[in-house]
């Protein structure tokens, strides 16, 4: 396998699912929130930083891939909300 030479840089596959699992969080009843959040903020965060410290990704990779997911997710639900209305 070759080193990469130029923009060796790319999203986080892992820190992308551990942003799926924080979406799980808007659909819970809010009564479930305020147990199952901490723990799973604080999973998904560290998974996120697991990836920098072992040296598989840069900081704006796993950031970028949670992120990602939380966003793709929100843009999603409101466009649910908007059809929704009609």
């Amino acid at each position: 396998m070759e080193p990469c030479e130029r923009n060796c840089s790319f999203v986080s596959g892992e820190a992308s699912d551990a942003g799926w699992l924080i979406c799980v969080l808007f659909v819970l009843p809010p009564r479930y929130r305020m147990w199952t959040a901490p723990p799973v903020i604080l999973a998904s965060l560290a998974t996120a930083g697991l990836r920098v410290a072992v040296g598989a990704h840069y900081a704006s990779d796993a950031t970028l891939g949670l992120l990602l997911s939380i966003a793709v997710f929100l843009g999603l639900l409101a466009l649910e909300e908007r059809i929704a209305e009609r």
